[in-house]
């Protein structure tokens, strides 16, 4: 009986219909990637890469200085 309960649970996840639920990012991420042409998603993703490089660089940069003694003159 159990076989034929997760059977059509199977099927599904064979063919791509079963999906995990996805936050509003992932799901235009999918559409984006849908819609462009590799080229394009190639930009795109090396694109969203460097923002979050440069995102990364000025957190580390606030850290550094919220750690740096003040130095009062």
């Amino acid at each position: 009986m159990t076989r034929l309960q997760n059977e059509p649970r199977v099927i599904r996840g064979r063919l791509g219909a079963a999906k995990k639920r996805q936050s509003l990012g992932d799901i235009l991420v999918e559409v984006c990637r849908e819609r462009a042409t590799s080229a394009e998603w190639q930009r795109i993703a090396a694109d969203a890469q460097q923002r979050h490089d440069e995102q990364g660089a000025l957190k580390d940069s606030g850290a550094l200085r919220a750690a740096r003694p003040v130095e009062h003159g």
